[in-house]
């Protein structure tokens, strides 16, 4: 899962800056794809205006049918040299000489150009054609004699080669852009690990210390500076939480361990003076007495809670039927003194990573509650469940009670430390118990779940993810 969140969070990154090198290249390929179009047509255009001027310029100067004789001579070697019609034309578009067929001058654009020339205006390089528009390059020019336009000549040009050359020029800079996007893909691959290695490790560090485990530290010594200096106060961070933890632990250890001798002399005075007092300050004495004691008993239970949290187990595969047969036979003796039948229902087999003896307290405090709580005459079922949805797949080592149960307001608060609900302020017990499941459960991936019974009660339950 770890790593799945560093591929994501580098794919993301890789993303981002293929999106931005795509768009450079745009930008730097297209301008220059456009201006090599450009360039070449250009380059066909001044070539064929400059020989479409000198036949302009020679038909300016023929005098009769020799010169035109000779002027078509010269159009058919233009036409056998480079594959393009030439003619020169009447201003009224009869053709007076041409280099072979007639047909390309009936083309709209070659008509609409030879009536510019006529009417007197000089050819201007044709508009941006994409290399696969097969329009020809069509070229007039008037020809003039004394002044005045006596006729057109025209040269129609295939622009075949010249669009193969345009299309060669942009396929020569896909490649390059293609080339130096693959070396970009290579560069930024490795630079995003080298920038999201510690990252990763920031990412795992804190769900190891969210799990538990205190100790995970992150090197510092990788990446970019500022994720080193992140890095170290990290690292920092998480010594002077760890300190401050144990100092809170050893604080609750100290402080109920220290509290118990006193608190065991003042009942001892308690119980003895309320041997020799009058009957009426003896009940008063039993009753402080009663509540020492259960003050004595929160001291217990809050020492058991810095011991559990003080405790490194390693986890185990476990088989969950096993355990919860086990343990409700342990407790079934606990049920029968109450007159409650204590049940385990037919259930199929399901394996959990856990430390044993943490899940038996597990199991053992919510069996607790649940036996507290429930009256005589009573069924407390326990079973394993599939948690619907779950994935990975996930189990309930259930308890289901046919006590009095809690509002919605009161199973929201189930699992707070020293919490109890408004009706069992007077039931024995510290209400620390769930709050020591969730704390035993966290490192393994568990939690506790609390819902209303079917009909009355509480189903608590200890969810934990299936070993496959």
């Amino acid at each position: 899962m770890r790593r799945a969140v560093g591929d994501g969070m580098r794919g993301r990154l890789l993303s981002i800056l293929l999106v931005l090198m795509g768009l450079v290249l745009l930008a730097l390929g297209v301008p220059l794809g456009r201006s090599l179009a450009d360039r070449q047509q250009q380059d066909m255009f001044l070539d064929r205006l400059g020989d479409t001027t000198r036949f302009a310029s020679q038909a300016g100067q023929a005098s009769g049918p020799v010169d035109l004789g000779l002027l078509r001579e010269g159009l058919v070697r233009y036409q056998s040299v480079y594959g393009a019609t030439a003619a020169v034309l009447a201003p009224d578009g009869a053709v007076l000489a041409v280099s072979g067929s007639t047909g390309p001058l009936g083309l709209d654009e070659v008509r609409q150009r030879v009536a510019n020339a006529a009417a007197g205006r000089l050819s201007d390089v044709p508009g941006f054609a994409w290399p696969w528009d097969h329009r020809p390059l069509v070229v007039a020019e008037p020809v003039y004699r004394a002044g005045d336009v006596v006729g057109v000549a025209v040269t129609v040009s295939p622009a075949d080669r010249m669009r193969a050359a345009v299309l060669r020029g942009w396929a020569a800079i896909a490649g390059i852009a293609l080339v130096g996007l693959v070396l970009f893909v290579l560069a930024a691959t490795r630079l995003t690990a080298w920038v999201l290695r510690p990252v990763r490790r920031l990412d795992a560090a804190a769900h190891t210390i969210a799990t538990g485990d205190l100790d995970a530290r992150v090197a510092a010594d990788t990446g970019p500076p500022e994720l080193r200096r992140l890095a170290s106060a990290f690292n920092e961070m998480t010594d002077a939480l760890a300190a401050a933890l144990e100092q809170q632990r050893a604080f609750v250890a100290n402080a109920s361990h220290q509290l118990r001798n006193p608190l065991g002399a003042l009942l001892l005075r308690v119980e003895h003076a309320a041997m020799e007092a009058s009957p009426e300050v003896a009940t008063e004495l039993a009753e402080a007495e009663e509540e020492g004691r259960r003050l004595s008993r929160v001291l217990d239970d809050l020492l058991a809670v810095a011991r559990l949290e003080n405790a490194r187990a390693e986890p185990r595969r476990l088989d969950a039927v096993a355990l919860l047969a086990d343990r409700v036979r342990n407790w079934r003796v606990v049920a029968a003194k109450r007159g409650i039948d204590l049940m385990l229902e037919p259930t199929p087999g399901a394996w959990v990573v856990a430390d044993p003896t943490a899940l038996g307290s597990c199991l053992d405090a919510i069996l607790d509650n649940a036996l507290k709580f429930s009256g005589e005459g009573t069924t407390v079922r326990v079973t394993v469940r599939d948690v619907p949805g779950a994935d990975p797949r996930m189990v309930d080592l259930a308890v289901a009670d046919e006590g009095p149960g809690l509002d919605a307001g009161e199973l929201a608060r189930v699992g707070e430390r020293f919490w109890r609900g408004a009706r069992d302020q007077n039931e024995p017990g510290s209400g620390l118990g769930l709050s020591i499941v969730r704390t035993l459960m966290d490192p393994y991936g568990g939690r506790l779940h609390v819902e209303p019974g079917a009909a009355r009660g509480l189903v608590v339950a200890v969810r934990l993810p299936t070993d496959r």
